[in-house]
This record gives structure tokens, sequence and C-alpha cells, in this order.
């Protein structure tokens, strides 16, 4: 272990802390946009000493060890490559998956707003308002390194995220055992590979006919009748980066804390969990009654982890707006039950269960075979088993993200619990019911099948060269220009070309769409700015 806080955690603290205080900043202040080159790296910096000063201890890696991240990045990184070489290209190129179209307007949304808080650059009138604290990362590389386009900037804030997990990943198994590095060594491979249920599901669509690229797989338990999804870390990182970010903040967050449980460990924590809730308020939430046992268990004083919390609701202060006055259905009794299993939620419940069976029976029989061990840790077993039933009972609005999305942390977790188990499980010196080790092995290729069918269908996106996409190019490579109104028609009469379009647009778009509401939202009297308070006050 080092003396001192690594630079690599170090590093990743500094861009959290430089993304959530410049975001408060910039929105209490109502600052030009042009200011985030300045106040970014100023923060950036501030926060770097912080995090050294804390001294909070991490794992040593050694040279392979870095050579094998830089490898797993690269390969994470090859599916949006040509994001980053469309000046070179010469046209705009489709998304890598469809929730990149939104994203692209998200990160214009930041860039070429006059001032904050960001315009959406989808209707007139509204405000960008979403989790979007991990995007202020590519609006300040965007400004800094002069890039060409926003998705060059979508591109670079996706690797060095990249970076930032598989990292997390290495020093977490040796974290979780430290003495033991044939069961890290599993761990890192159980987090960076399990799929759970997908790979069957993804087998079925192939023999029905599905190409290549169209085998995600992760909706698989909505066909059933149950609005439940539980990602893969591959999927996490592959699609929804900012989810994953805030997950792993909440627990370097607690790790902090519990290492160095002093004024400057509780402010890294505030900004942690701060960071958190405006990165993903679902993952956050999931990661509440694990973070809460850890710190009930370990005993880490009270007084320095609401102190945490105090900061982190002080640092939101000036962006909780964009999460009020909000129309939203909320959470909703029973809204994972569709297709008729509301009328019949004694049987739904049985269903249910079979569903999280099928998605983690390797961890959970693995978990009930490590039970027996001295250090298995039973009330955080129990933890993640209550969040999982939670499921059943409580779901929110549209896509059930209290789902999808809040089981990041207890499912890192339950990898965690499960190691011990695994690990006698997948002992080939054993003869005994070797056909079962080698069939839950199939539950550690969903990762791979995410990753082969996600770069199938980016590849496949970005050949699609056409007269209409050079333009486009041009357009967006005039940094600050709305696109001609000739040029938005011909966009507009092609499925996503109005999000192709980078810069502000002269008009709203036609027919917003659910996936298109969602981002926006008006200003409102929850509006914390400097110049309403001091009004107020004077």
């Amino acid at each position: 272990m080092r003396p001192k806080s690594a630079w690599l955690p170090t590093l990743f603290f500094g861009i959290i802390a430089a993304n959530i205080v410049s975001l408060s900043l910039m929105e209490f202040f109502e600052a030009a946009t042009w200011l985030l080159s300045i106040v970014y790296p100023a923060v950036f910096a501030i926060a770097v000493w912080q995090f050294r000063s804390a001294g909070v201890p991490f794992p040593m890696l050694s040279r392979r060890t870095h050579g094998y991240v830089a490898a797993v990045v690269a390969v994470l990184a090859l599916p949006r490559i040509a994001y980053f070489l469309e000046p070179v290209l010469g046209y705009s190129t489709d998304a890598a998956c469809w929730d990149d179209w939104w994203l692209v307007q998200e990160f214009s949304s930041i860039i070429y707003s006059p001032h904050f808080p960001p315009e959406s650059t989808l209707a007139h009138g509204f405000y960008f308002s979403f989790y979007f604290a991990p995007w202020i990362l590519g609006a300040a590389l965007f400004q800094l390194l002069h890039l060409g386009t926003v998705k060059q900037a979508i591109f670079l804030t996706g690797l060095i995220y990249n970076f930032a997990f598989v990292y997390a990943a290495v020093y977490a198994a040796k974290l979780a055992f430290p003495q033991e590095p044939r069961r890290s060594k599993l761990l890192l491979g159980v987090v960076l590979l399990y799929g759970g249920f997908d790979i069957f599901f993804g087998l079925f669509k192939l023999l029905h006919g599905a190409a290549l690229g169209d085998l995600h797989a992760e909706w698989w338990a909505y066909f059933l009748g149950f609005k439940v999804q539980y990602a893969s870390t591959m999927t996490l990182m592959l699609w929804v980066p900012h989810h994953l970010a805030g997950a792993l903040a909440t627990l370097l967050g607690y790790h902090c804390l519990k290492e160095s449980p002093s004024w400057r460990g509780t402010v890294v924590a505030g900004i942690c969990f701060g960071f958190a809730g405006f990165s993903s308020v679902f993952a956050t939430l999931g990661a509440i009654p694990v973070i809460g046992y850890l710190f009930l268990r370990n005993r880490v004083p009270l007084k320095w982890g609401v102190l945490a919390g105090v900061l982190a609701i002080l640092l939101g202060l000036p962006i909780f707006w964009m999460y009020l006055g909000r129309k939203s259905e909320g959470f909703i009794l029973f809204g994972a039950l569709t297709g008729g299993w509301e009328s019949h939620k004694v049987l739904a419940f049985g269903g249910f269960l079979l569903v999280v069976i099928a998605e983690f029976f390797p961890l959970l029989l693995a978990s009930v075979l490590a039970l027996r061990e001295r250090t298995f840790d039973r009330g955080l077993f129990l933890v993640v088993l209550g969040f999982l039933l939670s499921n059943y009972f409580v779901a929110f609005a549209g896509f059930n993200n209290f789902a999808m999305r809040g089981a990041i942390v207890p499912a890192f977790a339950l990898y965690y619990l499960a190691i011990p188990g695994l690990e006698r499980i997948l002992d080939w010196k054993q003869r005994k019911a070797s056909w079962l080790r080698y069939c839950l092995l199939a539950f550690f290729l969903g990762g791979l099948w995410e990753y082969v069918d996600f770069t199938a269908f980016a590849m496949q996106s970005t050949g699609k060269v056409s007269k209409l996409r050079e333009e486009i190019l041009v357009s967006n490579l005039t940094h600050g220009q709305p696109p001609s109104a000739e040029l938005l028609a011909k966009a507009n009469r092609t499925q996503y070309g109005w999000y192709a379009l980078e810069n502000r647009k002269s008009v709203d778009k036609p027919g917003l769409n659910p996936g298109d509401i969602e981002l926006l939202n008006r200003d409102n009297q929850y509006r914390l700015t400097f110049k309403r308070l001091f009004g107020t006050a004077k």
C-alpha cells in the first residue's frame, strides 16, 4: 500500500471534483460558458492537492498491470474511434448506439450555450436538464484542446472514463483481497466479464434471425412481463458511463472516508457523493443501503459521514432545480409488472424471483456456498438481497431506472461476496460436477457478447457516407454557426439527421419524443443563483 494517495485515483478525483464544483459554480453565477476553460483547470488543480493531502492509501500496481489496463481501454475505445476521426474521414458518422444521438445534443447544449445553465438544443426556452455532471469534462476538453467536433469531445471523455473504470476495478480487486492474489484476479475478471442471462437471450435472438449488431439482450426480462434490467459492467461502460461514474464515485467517497476519517477525507467524500447525485440519481440511491451498511460495520465516525452529506447537499443547491418542477410519474408500487402480471401479484412474485435467479445464478450459488466461511459478510449479503427484492415492489416510471441503474453498486457487492464460492466452483482440479462449471462459464461470456454486438453495430454505422453527411460535418466544424434552413430541411427528412447537427438550431426540433422531453426543463422557482439570492437579500 502506498503511504500517500496514488496518482491515478488522485487524477480521477480531480476530474470528479472539477466536474461537480465547476458545474455548481457556473450555474450559481450564470457564468459565460467560455469561463469553463479557466474554472475547470483551477478546480482540478486544487482538488488534486486536496486529495494528495488526504493521504488515502491505495495498492501498488506493476508495469505489467498498467500495460493490461491500456490494452483493455484501447479495445473499449475501438467502437467509437470514428468519432475522433470525423475530420479525416470527411463526413459525419452515425452514432455508435442510439443513446449517443441524445449524447451529441447534450454535449452540444453545454458547449454552445452562451452561458450557464445550458440551453436546450431541442426546443427554445428550455434548459438542458438531466444528470450531466460527467459531461462537464467533455465541454472543458472541447475548449482547452480546440477540438473540431462535439463527437471528438465525446470520444476523449469516454476514453478518460474508461481508464478510470478499468483502474477502479483493478484497485477494488486488490483492496478486496490484498493477501489473496488468486481471488483478486478472479474478482477483476467477474467485474469486467460477467454478463448474466443476457447471452442466453442473445443466442435466442440469433437463432431467430437477428443479425450481428442487433443482439443487445439487456432487456430480456421485458419479454416476460417484468420491467427490470441488470446491466453488465461492459454494458455500463459502453452505453451509460455517467451512471457507472456515479456509482464508482460513491464507493471512492466511502473508501476515502473510511481510510481518512478527518476533515480532509470528509471534503473528498462530500465531493464524491455530490458528484454521484448529479451523475446518476438511481445509482446513488442503490448505493445508499450498501454504503450505509459498510459505514456501520466498519464503525466509521458518524460525524464525518454527516458532514460529507452536508457538503454534498451544499454543492448541489445551485443545481437541484434540474430535478424539481418536472412532470414525471415518479416511483410506482408494483411498477415493474406488465403483461397481465398486475392482476396476479403472488404468482408474479414467483416469476420475478426466477428472473433474478436466472440473472445472478452463479453469483447467488457461489454466495450460498461461501456462507460457511468465517470471513463471509452475511449482513452485506442480506442488504444486496433486500435491494433486489425491492425491485419487485418499487419501480420508477419509464424504463425503471431504480432497478436498471440502482442495482450497479449492489451487483458489485454481490460480485465480491461470490468470489470465495466461485473459487471453489471453478477449481479445475475437482472432477465432481465438471459439467456445471462449464455451464456457469457461459454467464461470464455476456460481457464479451455485448462488446462484440456493440462494436458490430458501431462499425456498420460508421461506413454510411452520403452528401448530406458531408454537409453536416462542414456545418459542425463551423463552431457556433447555426445550420442553414436548407440543411435543416434535408436533415429532418432522415431518422437521426437532426441529432447529427451539433451547432444550435434556429428552430425547435419538430415532434419531440419522450427521449427528447426527458432532457428538458423550464426555468423554475427552485433555481438558486447569485442574482436571485442577492435580490432576495436586498
